[in-house]
């Protein structure tokens, strides 16, 4: 682990700027734990899903990880964390939370006992970007308008541009939800019933282990359908994404950052369902489904629907659907959230890469 010091003065506060770099050894929990009140953030800048990140992602792309701590300088507490990975694209050098399509949500982690104004953070982010050295872009996509029970900050200044929707349900209302009156809902619980009766059981993984056999399963019957329909599977075209999957599962557990759930009967796995959490929000990532057998039951939907019941039954405020708005998410009847995208030329050549990619996609 290195760490170096930077000196960035805002406008309203002073705060000072710690920068560290992230290798295989680097400790992440420790790093988070020093945050006043605990850390917030989404459930992909999560410890496990950077550690995984560097292990299995950083090394195949030759990415570099940082984070940057910033702290007040009153009081010496850091308030605020940046982790951000820099890669290229040709000779643009481009730096972003670490992604690589493995993350649906951004932001950056924030203390639980201390509040930014929105000035303030302003004025941190321009510290922070102005900062950074050998990056020709600042490019940040899939930022959500809140970060658990908190509004995203990222997600609020100027060069963020709406960049799509993610579907989310509000887990608060119980059962008088309006989305819990969908006729998905009557239709999983006759499918549900059906299962039963066939022996199969709703079941969380309770360790690594469990949880690693759990996704080879997930993997084999992806690839499977995926094979049987024609369509490339991420997890096989995608470098480091198996790798990375199955570094996150190891650390799978009943109360961590990483959850595994499925339908089971014996030792069959009629469907299999791996997700991303934090203290408030469930966030799926996997879902597969088993034999041709299963089918006519629809373990897929089953499963989600009891993942979503386990989550409001376990605290969980908001069950978030991943990215996309494929039909069977509508169904659930999941409110839309505006997603942004930041994209900030630092140098002339990331104008440059800015405008060309505006100019491709009918945007300039």
């Amino acid at each position: 682990m290195h760490t170096s010091r930077v000196n960035a003065p805002t406008e309203s506060r002073r705060y000072n700027n710690l920068l560290h770099r992230a290798d295989e050894e680097f400790d992440f929990s420790a790093l988070w734990a020093t945050l006043p009140g605990g850390a917030c953030h989404t459930p992909f800048q999560s410890p496990c899903f950077l550690d995984s990140f560097v292990r299995t992602i950083a090394p195949r792309h030759g990415m570099r990880l940082h984070i940057c701590e910033v702290r007040d300088t009153d009081t010496g507490s850091p308030v605020a964390m940046f982790p951000y990975a820099v890669h290229k694209r040709g000779p643009v050098r481009i730096a972003s939370v670490p992604d690589m399509g493995l993350a649906d949500q951004a932001g950056p982690v924030l203390a639980n006992g201390h509040s930014i104004p929105q000035e303030d953070f302003r004025s941190i982010w321009a510290a922070f970007t102005g900062e950074l050295r050998g990056v020709d872009l600042v490019d940040i996509d899939k930022i959500p308008p809140r970060i658990g029970e908190r509004d995203n900050p990222l997600h609020r200044l100027d060069a963020c541009e709406p960049s799509g929707e993610m579907l989310a349900l509000d887990l608060t209302a119980g059962s008088d939800a309006t989305w819990r009156r969908k006729s998905v809902y009557k239709t999983v619980r006759s499918k549900e019933k059906r299962l039963s009766e066939t022996g199969v059981t709703f079941h969380q993984t309770q360790n690594p282990r469990e949880s690693l056999d759990l996704f080879e399963a997930l993997k084999r019957q992806r690839h499977r359908r995926f094979h049987s329909i024609g369509r490339m599977d991420s997890l096989e075209s995608r470098p480091g994404f198996t790798d990375f999957y199955r570094s996150v599962a190891s650390n799978a557990s009943t109360g961590g950052s990483v959850m595994a759930f499925c339908l089971k009967t014996g030792d069959d796995i009629v469907a299999a369902y791996l997700a991303f959490a934090d203290r408030t929000v469930m966030n799926g990532v996997l879902i597969s489904i088993g034999d041709d057998k299963w089918h006519c039951c629809s373990p897929g939907m089953v499963l989600t629907a009891k993942v979503i019941d386990w989550s409001q039954k376990n605290g969980l405020k908001t069950f978030c659907f991943g990215t996309g708005m494929q039909d069977y998410k509508l169904r659930f009847g999941g409110s839309p959230a505006e997603m942004r995208r930041l994209s900030q030329p630092l140098t002339p050549i990331g104008r440059l890469f800015t405008v060309a990619r505006q100019l491709k996609q009918g945007t300039f």
